[in-house]
């Protein structure tokens, strides 16, 4: 997965990728810890710095870029951070959402303080290399 990644640094791509979800009520919510999501997004994936600081400049001519917060620019365009590689994307468009419970398929509506999200006018994103399921042109 990771050399086809490297290959579509700077493309668009559709990407399917699973992560935890965070969920209002701590401890004592009974489905904290076991809820996953599986989100198919379509993304630019970002190979280099110019690529987001050109983007944040074109939305806010005023933008100043910081430093990476955490992290490190591996030469071949991917994020190493305590041993895992990430991959930095621009989502552009969701285009689906599926939440398990245990790894059984649950409607959102089901779940305990679930947070609601959006995509944000330009919604910057790390994803762990480990956690993407496919990626397609």
């Amino acid at each position: 997965m990771k050399s086809k990644i490297i290959q579509m640094l700077e493309r668009e791509v559709a990407l399917t990728y699973k992560s935890d979800v965070s969920l209002s009520g701590g401890k004592k919510n009974e489905m904290c810890n076991r809820i996953t999501k599986e989100s198919k997004i379509r993304v630019l994936l970002i190979g280099n710095e110019n690529t987001y600081k050109n983007i944040m400049l074109e939305s806010d001519p005023y933008y100043i870029a910081k430093s990476r917060q955490w992290g490190v620019r591996l030469e071949n365009g991917l994020i190493d951070h305590k041993n895992e590689q990430y991959v930095e994307m621009i989502a552009k468009e969701t285009l689906d959402v599926k939440y398990f419970l245990d790894g059984d398929l649950i409607e959102s509506s089901e779940i305990t303080g679930l947070k609601e999200s959006a995509l944000r006018a330009i919604d910057f994103r790390c994803v762990k290399i480990a956690n993407i399921l496919s990626i397609k042109i």
